[in-house]
């Protein structure tokens, strides 16, 4: 039997975890010397209050080796193959924790692999794997499966300020100062697993309407999609966002997701955004 494994950062909706079995392993967050690991010890609401409160912005750390050690060993020695699926190298070490683990065991009974995607663009990639496992298919297939999605997947945010992207290290400096000195609200894409700006409109309201004409050009309008919508604490936003996107599209699945402290350590409270791709 194939077990799928991922990470917090793919902010998986509890009831695909429970269907498919999926073991997430957590990434932790910090404030000051508090740590805490995402979902496990401090839940999303109980985040960004502290956040709101804090003087200083938190930090975030991936996995350690032995954490996924401990539960790629656990599998295997249960007669499981894994394929365990994570956010890019270029944004976290966790891909490297996850593949040094796995070099620790037999080879072929850990498969660890690295996509391009974090938040519900990895989780709709996690879910595919782990369809696609139940339907029989080899590591080797479900890895194949993985890839091929990913490859339709589109990720757009929008944020009210780079700097916390800027502090942890996740956009150049350059670029931060360009969204603080405009006073914009900008939109990033994630491509080939780095954040990008893509535009800075004047306004929350402006960045919304720009945003759809972007999904316009990578998907037609009218076609059928599945889509996440992303948000840190914006719900205002989210529901004019998925209201300006039912009249564009024929969505054939939505999903709602608040990201979970690692991603809103970096977007920053009031960030608001997109996963989609299409039938």
């Amino acid at each position: 039997m194939i077990r799928i494994v991922t990470d917090s950062t793919a902010s998986l909706p509890p009831d695909w975890v429970k269907e498919y079995d999926i073991t997430v392993v957590p990434l932790s967050v910090t404030f000051g010397q508090d740590t805490y690991r995402e979902g496990v010890e401090m839940s999303s609401d109980a985040f960004y209050d502290r956040m709101r409160t804090s003087d200083q912005l938190p930090t975030t750390s991936q996995p350690a080796v032995g954490d996924f050690y401990n539960v790629y060993e656990t599998l295997v020695a249960n007669g499981d193959q894994v394929v365990s699926i994570h956010l890019s190298g270029k944004l976290s070490g966790t891909y490297n924790s996850a593949a040094q683990a796995a070099a620790m065991l037999p080879s072929g009974d850990v498969t660890v692999v690295e996509t391009e995607w974090i938040a519900m663009a990895l989780a709709f990639q996690v879910r595919a794997a782990a369809e696609a496992a139940r339907a029989g298919q080899t590591a080797a297939e479900v890895v194949t499966t993985v890839q091929s999605l990913g490859a339709k997947l589109h990720l757009y945010l929008i944020v009210d300020t780079l700097e916390n992207l800027k502090k942890g290290g996740r956009i150049s400096p350059a670029k931060a100062m360009i969204g603080g000195l405009l006073n914009v609200k900008p939109i990033l894409a994630v491509e080939q697993g780095v954040v990008e700006p893509v535009e800075q409109p004047r306004s929350k309201k402006a960045a919304l309407r720009r945003l759809l004409e972007i999904m316009g050009t990578t998907v037609p309008y009218g076609s059928n999609l599945h889509v996440a919508f992303l948000h840190a604490q914006a719900m205002p936003e989210l529901a004019e966002l998925d209201r300006m996107v039912s009249e564009k599209y024929v969505v054939a699945e939505s999903i709602l997701s608040e990201v979970g402290p690692t991603i809103g350590t970096h977007v920053g409270i009031g960030a608001v955004g997109i996963v989609y791709y299409p039938n």
